[in-house]
């Protein structure tokens, strides 16, 4: 592909396609009108065409839309990354906040290792069993990298915010651990930002004090160009049996809190020291008046919006990966608890995330000595304990 810019008037006229109510069926512009849309997907290869690229990102300027153009600007298609790179420091111009990354096959330092798109800017992992994770801003700094590591809880909000100054090696491997341990993914610094705000947001509505070390760490952290979460920029697909999330990874360590599972514990206990022999009929009928007052108990205003926001957190991380189907379902899947409690405790997919424990904790009653009495969801928690995002992995040392 031609390293030249395209002549203006091919540039004019593929950015008139872009914007057309009915546009050619090419690839390319099919790929640029998806981009437009908020969606994050390759560039098509050689099927793209210099001019598409560079109408693409005129557009882009004009709407002062710099987080795709940041993503395009990591791009390893060499035009793509060309054209928005320079559009990014045409928004600079205009006092727009922008990230511009480090060219793709640009070593860093002398290190010989390639500098990806976001290679030494932001991270977040999934979430715990404390309904817990991590998430980083990283920044260039004169002796390495000034890193922002905050403490977020789907309940509470934002816990604790510590910064400092790492080396680049050890940012590096830091990022290993995250990527591969931790199960998390490289994000936009501006989202990552948004995310801590808005964990700190939640914070402060819920009656408690922002942390020392944010409160410190505000200005220099600096406001999030976003106006929402950046994973509601996805379409909700059509409705869909969405059970089978709860067997994703990501999901994997996602359970009641702990003071609602003792609660469910009591409750098995005192059924379980009734003398009375109960037929089949009857013991069904009991667990099934256990399920429906866990799920009145489980299910408040609170803990609503708790499953909301690590399903659309969850969402996306695997929107950054790529995963974008999955991620759509997982945005549908958030958009559950966004009803009112009483309409929550009958939707078929929040009622099997109560449904699974209070199975397992009927199946451990009835067979007190069987070889899996252990309940899956606390052997999460304590394998959790060990290697959890919050527990252990700190990458600042105060």
């Amino acid at each position: 592909m031609s390293k030249k810019l395209p002549p203006r008037n091919e540039i004019v006229r593929a950015r008139q396609l872009l914007t057309a109510e009915q546009a050619d069926e090419s690839a390319d512009v099919r790929w640029a009108r998806g981009v437009l849309a908020g969606e994050a997907v390759k560039p098509p290869g050689d099927a793209l065409r210099p001019e598409v690229a560079y109408a693409l990102v005129e557009e882009l300027v004009e709407r002062q839309q710099a987080d795709p153009l940041a993503r395009l600007a990591g791009s390893s298609h060499k035009t793509v990354s060309k054209a928005a790179r320079t559009a990014l420091h045409r928004l600079r111009t205009h006092k727009v906040e922008v990230d511009v990354p480090l060219e793709p096959d640009q070593p860093h330092l002398g290190t010989g290792q390639v500098a990806t798109q976001q290679g030494l800017r932001s991270m977040a992992t999934i979430y715990d069993s404390r309904w817990e994770r991590l998430i980083w801003i990283g920044d260039d700094a004169p002796s390495g990298v000034r890193i922002y590591q905050a403490r977020t809880s789907a309940l509470y909000g934002l816990l604790d915010l510590q910064s400092g100054t790492v080396s680049r090696k050890e940012y590096r491997q830091k990022t290993r651990q995250v990527l591969g341990d931790l199960g998390g993914e490289m994000v936009d610094m501006s989202e990552a930002r948004w995310l801590v705000h808005e964990a700190a947001r939640r914070c402060e509505e819920g009656g408690r004090s922002l942390p020392r070390g944010f409160v410190l760490a505000s200005q220099a952290l600096g406001p999030s160009a976003l106006d929402q979460h950046p994973a509601l920029a996805l379409a909700p697909p059509p409705e869909a049996d969405l059970t089978a999330l709860y067997s994703l990874p990501e999901l994997r360590y996602w359970q009641p809190d702990r003071e609602f599972l003792h609660r469910l514990a009591l409750r098995f206990d005192e059924a379980s020291t009734s003398r009375l022999v109960l037929s089949d009929v009857q013991k069904q009928e009991r667990l099934a008046g256990i399920l429906e007052r866990s799920l009145a108990d489980f299910y408040t205003e609170q803990r609503c919006r708790a499953c909301w926001t690590l399903l659309v957190d969850t969402a996306h991380l695997l929107l950054a990966r790529g995963e974008t189907e999955t991620a759509g379902r997982l945005r549908a899947a958030a958009e559950r608890f966004a009803l009112p409690p009483e309409q929550v405790t009958v939707d078929p997919f929040a009622r099997r995330f109560i449904e699974r424990v209070v199975e397992g904790q009927a199946d451990r009653h009835e067979h007190p000595h069987h070889d899996h009495a252990h309940d899956h969801a606390h052997d999460h928690e304590e394998e959790e304990e060990e290697r959890g995002p919050s527990s252990g992995s700190g990458l600042i040392i105060p």
